[in-house]
């Protein structure tokens, strides 16, 4: 009887240490966990990439420079238990300017926003648009198009002739 109970007592064991290695092998962690609080000390046109840095008690995990010499900073915190069954994840996204000062916060994912700094987020939010509008709007024709005097609008007549040159050679065709 002894024996019996040591190989239930060992299978029992054995049982919980693979439960407690699957459960491990379930968890992950991306990025570093950073203090949202320190949000309410960046101040635009003031506060460094670095102070800002100091105030979030972390380096961001992404950096991306931008055509007009700014900068992009992405602070990103995720751990999941389970495979995505059970997750936390936190992140900001703050503009930087040419001058290397704070700009504003262009995006934020579970981060509770003080009144001042939700004023800064919807500000940003405003200029993206702003930004996305303006790029996407064509550009004026150069020349108005001539009017007659009825005031209706005509549209220049386009002709497009016969290339010059020797034509192009046809497909070659797959044998088959």
């Amino acid at each position: 009887m002894v024996c019996f109970g040591r190989r239930v007592a060992r299978m029992v064991m054995l049982g919980m240490l693979g439960a407690c290695g699957l459960a491990l092998a379930a968890c992950s962690v991306t990025g570093h966990p950073f203090q949202a609080s320190g949000l309410d000390r960046l101040v635009p046109g003031q506060t460094t990439l670095m102070q800002a840095s100091e105030a979030l008690n972390a380096a961001p995990a992404q950096q991306w420079p931008q055509t007009d010499g700014g900068l992009l900073a992405r602070w990103a915190y995720r751990r999941s238990l389970s495979t995505d069954a059970l997750y936390f994840r936190q992140a900001v996204l703050l503009r930087f300017g040419p001058d290397g000062t704070f700009q504003s916060i262009e995006d934020t994912v579970n981060i509770p926003l003080a009144p001042s700094i939700q004023a800064l987020a919807r500000r940003a939010q405003q200029d993206q648009a702003a930004r996305y509008r303006a790029a996407s709007v064509p550009p004026s024709p150069a020349v108005p198009p001539a009017a007659d005097p009825s005031g209706r609008i005509q549209l220049e007549e386009i002709v497009i002739g016969q290339p010059s040159g020797p034509a192009p050679a046809p497909w070659p065709r797959s044998p088959g």
